[in-house]
């Protein structure tokens, strides 16, 4: 799942020409270290259910949300390749720890009987989230 949002998550970073010219980094380290967060929510996913399993789909989801902001927040002081690598590799980490989590909460908090509805509108939901952040500014 972390990869179906990398897309939505990276978004922010991945801003066209003013990667190279705020950050002063490159497209190639830029692109390098978008794929370097893939690989750390992949490594990271693979531990996420676990983590919900210790410490409940709450505490999993409020982890991940807090990974990713502090990535989200620490974008802006991107001066060097490895801020890039790095934050981008702890946003991916907060995704790895957001989907369980959210999964979990979800399937515990609708009845079943709904189950199939609500999970519907959360998959609606994101798609049409992305796609209106893939979209041209009007």
């Amino acid at each position: 799942m972390g990869s179906s949002t990398r897309w939505e998550t990276g978004s922010p970073f991945r801003s066209s020409s003013s990667t190279s010219t705020t950050c002063g980094i490159s497209f190639a380290d830029a692109g390098l270290a978008l794929a370097v967060g893939a690989v750390a929510a992949l490594l990271a996913g693979l531990g996420a259910g676990s983590t919900v399993d210790r410490i409940g789909g709450r505490n999993t989801l409020l982890l991940g949300l807090a990974l990713q902001a502090t990535a989200f927040v620490l974008f802006p002081l991107i001066r060097q390749p490895w801020h890039a690598f790095a934050l981008l590799s702890l946003e991916g980490a907060g995704t790895a720890c957001f989907w369980p989590g959210q999964s979990t909460l979800l399937s515990r908090l609708t009845p079943p009987s709904d189950r199939h509805s609500a999970y519907a509108l959360q998959r609606v939901s994101m798609n049409l989230g992305m796609a209106w952040a893939a979209s041209p500014a009007a």
